[in-house]
Protein backbone atom coordinates (compact mmCIF):
# COMPACT_ATOMS: atom_id res chain seq x y z
CA UNK A 1 0.00 0.00 0.00
CA UNK A 2 2.89 2.12 0.75
CA UNK A 3 3.88 1.98 -2.66
CA UNK A 4 0.91 2.87 -4.71
CA UNK A 5 0.52 6.60 -2.25
CA UNK A 6 4.21 7.07 -2.78
CA UNK A 7 3.40 6.23 -6.75
CA UNK A 8 0.71 8.57 -6.40
CA UNK A 9 2.17 11.02 -4.69
CA UNK A 10 5.04 11.64 -7.25
CA UNK A 11 2.30 11.63 -10.22
CA UNK A 12 0.51 14.55 -8.37
CA UNK A 13 3.85 16.35 -7.92
CA UNK A 14 4.68 15.84 -11.45
CA UNK A 15 1.08 17.17 -12.32
CA UNK A 16 1.51 20.07 -10.14
CA UNK A 17 4.63 21.10 -11.72
CA UNK A 18 3.61 20.74 -15.22
CA UNK A 19 0.94 23.17 -14.81
CA UNK A 20 3.32 25.65 -12.99
CA UNK A 21 5.61 25.46 -15.83
CA UNK A 22 2.77 25.97 -18.60
CA UNK A 23 1.20 29.09 -16.26
CA UNK A 24 5.03 30.36 -16.39
CA UNK A 25 5.20 29.86 -20.19
CA UNK A 26 2.02 31.07 -21.26
CA UNK A 27 0.67 33.53 -18.43
CA UNK A 28 0.63 36.40 -20.72
CA UNK A 29 -1.90 34.61 -22.43
CA UNK A 30 -4.04 33.26 -19.40
CA UNK A 31 -6.65 35.19 -17.20
CA UNK A 32 -6.35 37.79 -16.07
CA UNK A 33 -6.95 40.12 -18.30
CA UNK A 34 -4.83 42.67 -17.25
CA UNK A 35 -3.42 46.26 -18.70
CA UNK A 36 0.09 44.64 -18.88
CA UNK A 37 -0.87 41.69 -20.17
CA UNK A 38 -3.00 43.60 -23.16
CA UNK A 39 -0.04 45.87 -23.93
CA UNK A 40 2.33 42.91 -24.30
CA UNK A 41 -0.23 41.13 -26.80
CA UNK A 42 -0.59 43.99 -29.01
CA UNK A 43 2.70 45.56 -29.04
CA UNK A 44 4.67 42.73 -29.59
CA UNK A 45 6.95 43.82 -26.55
CA UNK A 46 7.77 42.82 -22.70
CA UNK A 47 6.40 45.69 -20.52
CA UNK A 48 7.58 46.28 -17.59
CA UNK A 49 5.83 44.76 -14.53
CA UNK A 50 6.19 48.45 -12.80
CA UNK A 51 4.57 50.40 -15.69
CA UNK A 52 2.02 52.99 -14.38
CA UNK A 53 -1.51 52.61 -15.64
CA UNK A 54 -2.71 55.77 -17.10
CA UNK A 55 -5.82 54.39 -19.19
CA UNK A 56 -7.52 50.71 -19.36
CA UNK A 57 -10.56 50.61 -21.65
CA UNK A 58 -11.85 47.46 -23.02
CA UNK A 59 -15.11 48.34 -24.71
CA UNK A 60 -16.94 45.78 -26.89
CA UNK A 61 -20.36 45.08 -28.26
CA UNK A 62 -22.76 41.94 -28.54
CA UNK A 63 -21.98 41.82 -32.35
CA UNK A 64 -18.16 42.02 -31.04
CA UNK A 65 -17.20 45.06 -32.84
CA UNK A 66 -15.30 47.57 -30.02
CA UNK A 67 -11.98 48.45 -28.94
CA UNK A 68 -9.36 47.85 -26.22
CA UNK A 69 -7.03 50.46 -25.09
CA UNK A 70 -4.32 50.82 -23.06
CA UNK A 71 -1.67 53.87 -21.82
CA UNK A 72 1.06 52.81 -19.69
CA UNK A 73 3.69 55.03 -18.47
CA UNK A 74 7.78 53.77 -17.98
CA UNK A 75 10.79 55.40 -16.73
CA UNK A 76 13.30 57.16 -18.62
CA UNK A 77 15.42 53.93 -19.04
CA UNK A 78 12.33 51.41 -19.52
CA UNK A 79 11.54 54.03 -22.31
CA UNK A 80 14.96 53.69 -23.70
CA UNK A 81 14.95 49.73 -23.30
CA UNK A 82 11.22 49.79 -24.84
CA UNK A 83 12.08 52.04 -28.31
CA UNK A 84 15.46 49.38 -29.00
CA UNK A 85 12.87 46.71 -28.73
CA UNK A 86 10.57 48.17 -30.74
CA UNK A 87 12.79 49.37 -33.52
CA UNK A 88 14.41 45.72 -33.97
CA UNK A 89 10.75 44.51 -34.56
CA UNK A 90 9.76 47.07 -37.28
CA UNK A 91 8.72 50.15 -35.05
CA UNK A 92 8.71 53.31 -37.80
CA UNK A 93 9.54 57.08 -36.29
CA UNK A 94 6.63 58.83 -35.34
CA UNK A 95 7.85 62.16 -37.24
CA UNK A 96 7.63 59.43 -40.94
CA UNK A 97 4.17 59.05 -40.52
CA UNK A 98 2.32 60.15 -43.71
CA UNK A 99 -0.40 62.70 -44.26
CA UNK A 100 -1.86 60.10 -46.41
CA UNK A 101 -2.53 57.69 -43.53
CA UNK A 102 -6.04 58.97 -41.51
CA UNK A 103 -5.83 56.64 -39.15
CA UNK A 104 -2.19 57.13 -38.19
CA UNK A 105 -1.58 60.72 -39.32
CA UNK A 106 -5.10 61.23 -36.68
CA UNK A 107 -4.02 58.96 -33.88
CA UNK A 108 -0.04 58.97 -33.70
CA UNK A 109 1.41 62.19 -32.12
CA UNK A 110 3.85 63.94 -33.48
CA UNK A 111 6.55 63.70 -30.89
CA UNK A 112 10.14 61.70 -30.39
CA UNK A 113 9.01 58.01 -30.65
CA UNK A 114 8.09 55.06 -32.61
CA UNK A 115 4.96 53.13 -33.56
CA UNK A 116 3.32 50.09 -35.61
CA UNK A 117 0.45 50.13 -37.17
CA UNK A 118 -1.04 46.93 -38.81
CA UNK A 119 -4.66 47.17 -40.74
CA UNK A 120 -6.95 44.09 -40.75
CA UNK A 121 -7.89 43.88 -44.09
CA UNK A 122 -10.43 42.07 -43.73
CA UNK A 123 -12.74 43.86 -41.40
CA UNK A 124 -11.15 47.52 -41.46
CA UNK A 125 -9.92 47.13 -38.04
CA UNK A 126 -6.55 47.41 -36.73
CA UNK A 127 -3.97 47.25 -34.24
CA UNK A 128 -1.81 50.70 -33.05
CA UNK A 129 0.92 50.84 -30.55
CA UNK A 130 3.11 54.00 -29.63
CA UNK A 131 5.69 54.69 -28.29
CA UNK A 132 5.58 58.68 -27.08
CA UNK A 133 9.07 59.83 -25.97
CA UNK A 134 7.48 62.93 -24.83
CA UNK A 135 5.45 61.68 -22.21
CA UNK A 136 7.17 58.43 -22.05
CA UNK A 137 4.08 56.45 -22.81
CA UNK A 138 3.18 53.18 -24.56
CA UNK A 139 -0.29 53.18 -26.05
CA UNK A 140 -1.44 50.24 -27.60
CA UNK A 141 -5.27 49.85 -29.21
CA UNK A 142 -6.95 46.95 -30.76
CA UNK A 143 -10.47 48.40 -33.06
CA UNK A 144 -12.51 46.21 -34.52
CA UNK A 145 -14.86 48.22 -36.51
Amino acid sequence: MTKTLRASAVGLAGVLIAFVLLYALFSDRLPPRTPRKVANRLTGLHVPYDAEVVTFRDEWNFRGSGNVEVVLRVTGDEFSQLVSAAQKSGYASNLSVSATDTVAASQVPRANGVYRLVRDTHDGGYTLAVLNGDTKELLARFVVP
